[in-house]
């Protein structure tokens, strides 16, 4: 998973090739140490289709306001610039693998069904 910052938000999430994952989590909070291990995990069972990356709404609260990032831990999708879906708190790693073919189900072919934001 790669870490995201003011910096590189643009490049890494609204200017990806693919539907990009971004989780926004925190140092302080439990359920994103648990989170963050297991989306590791999963990550290469998704190469090629979904990009991971990571945000720390600590050191980035602009970017996690901006996307009305309220709990924690979120996961937003982001496609051709655009969020398209979100998951709130833990899950498992089987509802996180159905939630996540759900939104490669729609969104799989990302770049050819948006035009990007600039």
């Amino acid at each position: 998973m790669q870490d995201v910052k003011s910096e590189n938000w643009d490049d890494v999430v609204l200017k990806s090739d693919n539907l990009t994952l971004v989780e926004f989590w925190a140092p302080w909070c439990p359920w994103c140490r648990r989170l963050t291990p297991l989306l590791k995990e999963i990550e290469g069972s998704y190469d090629g289709k979904m990009r991971f990356a990571m945000l720390n709404t600590e050191e980035y609260p602009d970017i996690a306001s901006k996307y009305g990032v309220m709990s924690l831990p979120t996961m937003k999708f982001f496609c051709g610039g655009r969020e398209v879906g979100d998951l709130v708190g833990y899950m498992p790693e089987d509802m996180l693998k159905q939630e996540f073919d759900k939104i490669l189900s729609k969104y799989n072919d990302c770049l050819a069904q948006s035009s990007v934001i600039k």
